[in-house]
């Protein structure tokens, strides 16, 4: 269940990703001078949104309520809503990689599908075997501010880099 709704997952982010690379591509071609700018302020003006949203976000939990699916349906469920819920905070660098080169991209595209299931199988397995009984709750409220801060980190160091 965890290896197909997560291929639906990286289908979706590098579908998405490879369009923002080849845009990245066109804006390098005809803006040499304002490109190596653009990628990185992209980052850091997603990682400034992910931490205005933290602070708006509204927490809510759902019920446990025993489920009459079948499993069939789970997996389609949770594949089709993985798909639709592809990884945005990883399309910058595709931006930002469709402006180097296309080696660049299919690096990115290997390495985000890679960890991408193997952190997935990862954590589920975990999970599956007893780390749900320690208290995360803490940390899952954190995860706006953490991926805003490594966003905005990635952006000012690429400013730096190119």
């Amino acid at each position: 269940m965890t290896v197909i709704s997560g291929l639906s997952h990286v289908a979706s982010t590098l579908f998405i990703g490879w369009g923002l690379a080849f845009f990245g591509w066109e804006l390098s071609q005809k803006y040499k001078m304002i490109t190596p700018f653009i990628a990185p302020s992209v980052l850091v003006l997603i990682g400034l949104i992910f931490i205005y949203r933290h602070h708006r976000h509204k927490h809510f939990h759902v019920a446990d309520q025993p489920h009459q699916n079948s499993k069939i349906k789970m997996i389609f469920s949770l594949s089709l809503a993985m798909f639709f819920s592809p990884c945005l905070e990883v399309e910058a660098y595709f931006l930002a990689s469709g402006v180097e080169s296309i080696w660049w991209t299919i690096l990115l595209s290997a390495i985000y599908f890679f960890v991408t299931l193997v952190g997935m199988l990862t954590w589920v397995t975990l999970a599956y075997r007893g780390l749900n009984k320690f208290n995360w709750h803490a940390l899952e409220h954190k995860a706006g501010i953490i991926t805003g801060v490594t966003l905005i980190t990635s952006g000012i160091i690429s400013l730096f880099i190119n």
